[in-house]
Order: structure tokens, then sequence, then C-alpha cells
């Protein structure tokens, strides 16, 4: 996407380069700063980072695992960071290309990616790597989260305070991994993906993502204090 589009960009897609401002932000549906579109919805940058917030899920994975690492003091850092950063620049770079391609106020009406390309040029080839890619890290990053919650499962609870109960516990022979727990979670999200809105399930994934990393990283402080 980055390669391609980069050769159809148009700098003055760029200009305004914050359209609807550097703000909104909302409290319970109510805005409080900013510009709001038709809906009432709050509109601009801080708007976009609230929504788009989920797409930082997944570098904490690394941290589940850290009991598999061989050097994981060391290890585990550079895993964190180096994606962290590699995917933020990624990032950026893809939100760059996009919007110079296409005007923002163009953009619903073609917003996958592929059909940009095609919009600005007749680049047919691209469309079928962009999907691949696209399915291929949609799938990636699925196993990557369903494998985490029963490893935290396994590790945190069986192995040390006995606080799981025995059925999650429950690991098949082949791999010695929760297989009970594994096929719980999987229901779970299944069932939540197949019957919910998608705006209801972006919502309920960056609160809960956001809420994680709050009581994780208070814990830390406290942990300093109480277990240093």
């Amino acid at each position: 996407m980055i390669l391609v589009g980069a050769f159809y960009i148009k700098p003055e897609n760029w200009t305004p380069f914050a359209p609807y401002g550097m703000s909104g932000v909302s409290f319970f549906g109510h805005p409080l700063m900013g510009q709001v579109n038709a809906g009432g919805q709050p509109v601009g940058m801080l708007a976009g980072a609230a929504i788009i917030f989920f797409a930082y899920i997944g570098f904490d994975s690394v941290s589940t695992h850290a009991e598999e690492a061989k050097n994981p003091k060391r290890d585990v850092p550079i895993g964190i960071i180096a994606s962290l950063l590699i995917c933020t620049v990624l990032y950026i770079a893809v939100v760059a290309v996009l919007t110079g391609m296409v005007r923002y106020d163009q953009s619903e009406r073609r917003r996958r990616r592929f059909r940009r390309l095609q919009a600005e040029r007749a680049c047919g080839w691209a469309e079928f790597i962009i999907a691949a890619a696209g399915v291929a890290g949609i799938t990636s990053v699925l196993l990557v989260l369903m494998l985490s919650a029963p490893a935290c499962d396994a590790r945190n609870g069986a192995r040390r305070d006995g606080s799981s109960t025995a059925s999650l516990r429950t690991s098949t022979r082949s791999s010695a991994r929760p297989g009970s727990s594994t096929i719980l979670v999987g229901v779970f999200v299944a069932s939540l993906t197949g019957f919910l809105p998608i705006d209801a399930l972006l919502h309920l994934t960056n609160i809960g993502t956001l809420f994680a990393f709050v009581v994780v990283c208070a814990a830390v402080l406290i942990m300093r204090r109480t277990e240093p």
C-alpha cells in the first residue's frame, strides 16, 4: 500500500492538514470540545485517535509470553518497544499515503484501501495483494490475541496460586495448552462477533483496551512499593 500509493500522492490533498481540528472530545455521548458531525458525534484528531485506539492491541501480548523468552529482561522490552515503533511508523505512513491520494471529503465514498488505489490509477494488480494482506493480517492478529488469554489463565492462575478452575486448567495432550480455556475464549469472541454490530464491538474493544492499560500501569506503580 505504501510503496504503490506513494506514486499517486497529491500534496494539495494534505491542505488543510487538519480540516476538523485537533480536538474532538466527548463524555458519555456529550461533545465537550471540537466540532461535531451531522449525527452529533465529535470529529477531529482526538476523536479519530479514540476510535482507532484498538490498533495498538497486541503489543502487550508479548508480555504474556515472557516465560517462553530465553532472556526476558532483555528480549521482552525489545520485542514490545521495537514492534510498537515499527508499527507506529507504518500506521503513519499508510495514513499519509491514503490522505495524499484521496481528499478527506471524498474518503467516505472510497473507504476501502484497494479501491482508493483504483480510484487514482489503474492498479488492479495491487487490489489482490492488499486484500490478501488484509486477510493475513487479521488472521495473525486474531491468533495472537486468542492465544494470550489461555496462556495468562494457565500460567498466572493454575501454576502459581491455583485460582483458576479445574476445567479451565485442562490441557490438551498434544500441545500442553489449556484446551478448555481456549475453547471458551473462542466461543465467547465468536458470539460477540456474530451478534453485535461492528460499531458496538469497536467501542467495547477500545474501552476494554484502555481500561486494561490503565489497570496494568497502576498495578506496576503499586507493586514497585509493595513488591519491589
